[in-house]
């Protein structure tokens, strides 16, 4: 395997540091800035965050799944749920910034990324109902009571099979954030083809190169450089056979699903995301009856880093309205 630059080996050793943990890739780049400020609100020193649990909780057919649960235990409780090519690091500013005083926070690995255990088997990533069940599984794992599902990008096909398989009546409403409800060519940006097919490339350079490439584009504002090595690390380069059975996930029945859910929903959007059109939030905000879009003017595909400080105040204040019903 030849390499096509220093900045793919470095992307490859990350993902073989990952057993080490995220500190061993760190090390060779520049110091990250703390990120956990950037979700307080203006003017306001975010509280030392409390010491997060990490635990693994077993799913439907046995696949272990990588969780970490902080904040105010007894609150309410919110769980989030990663894109593809990401881990639960990429909540970090949720979990460690303001939201942590005041809710019950859980994020995991979704299977076959960061921690989680990676099964061979093809269709371990192609039934979407197995993701819904991991999603189901960590709600009785860590024992939350009605919590709001926040789920980006991949995040809204797990979801959606979620309520589908599962229905809603365990949660306490959902948030979509840049998330994919459906597979149609029209809600999808010109560039994610191209991208899609980088990732499933079985160059295993050229796969690291395009995975790294996919990191930085989901953000509208260019990273630090420490922290976009951290969250490679954490994540790791997913083998190609896992990305094209991903996206070969069926959504079928997902949309009654949808239009049959009945809690607090809320739709976000980032102006400059390159992956999904705006299309694919009016989609999702017509479906699901009562939903509210709301569109980030200075965000790309991950709002919740690109505009954090906003996107904490707005999940907190939507969160506490869907617990009192009002």
């Amino acid at each position: 395997m030849q390499l096509r630059s220093p900045r793919a080996l470095h992307v490859v050793l990350c993902a073989l540091a990952l057993a080490l943990g995220p500190a061993a890739c760190a090390s060779s780049s520049a110091p990250a800035s703390n990120p956990a400020g950037a979700s307080a609100p203006s003017g306001a020193a975010s509280p030392t965050p409390p010491a997060p649990r990490v635990s693994r909780v077993r799913s439907a057919d046995g696949v272990e799944l990588a969780v970490t649960e902080t904040g105010d235990l007894d609150g309410p409780a919110i769980v989030f749920v990663h894109g593809l090519g990401f881990s639960r690091e990429i909540w970090r500013r949720q979990l460690e910034g303001g939201l942590s005083s005041r809710f019950h926070l859980v994020a995991y690995d979704l299977r076959g990324h960061g921690r989680s255990a990676r099964p061979r088997d093809d269709a371990a990533y192609a039934d979407g109902a197995r993701w819904g069940d991991d999603l189901a599984a960590v709600i009785a794992g860590t024992r939350v009571e009605k919590p709001i599902v926040v789920g980006w990008s991949l995040g809204g096909v797990v979801l959606g099979a979620y309520l589908r398989d599962h229905g809603g009546d365990e949660l306490g409403g959902a948030v979509f954030v840049d998330a994919v409800t459906k597979f149609a060519p029209e809600l999808f940006a010109p560039g994610n083809d191209r991208f899609m097919a980088g990732l499933g490339s079985s160059d295993d350079a050229a796969r690291a190169e395009w995975t790294r490439a996919f990191v930085e584009a989901c953000f509208a504002k260019p990273l630090d450089p420490g922290e976009l090595d951290r969250l490679l690390a954490a994540a790791g380069v997913l083998p190609a056979s896992e990305h094209v059975a991903i996206q070969r996930i069926s959504l079928a029945g997902t949309e009654p699903a949808l239009r049959a859910f009945q809690k607090p929903t809320l739709v976000v959007y980032g102006a400059f995301d390159r992956f999904i059109t705006v299309a694919m939030a009016r989609h999702t905000a017509e479906l699901v009856p009562g939903a509210r879009l709301v569109q980030y003017e200075r965000a790309g595909h991950a709002p919740f880093v690109d505009e954090a400080a906003r996107f904490d105040e707005e999940l907190a204040r939507f969160v506490l309205a869907a617990r009192t019903g009002r």
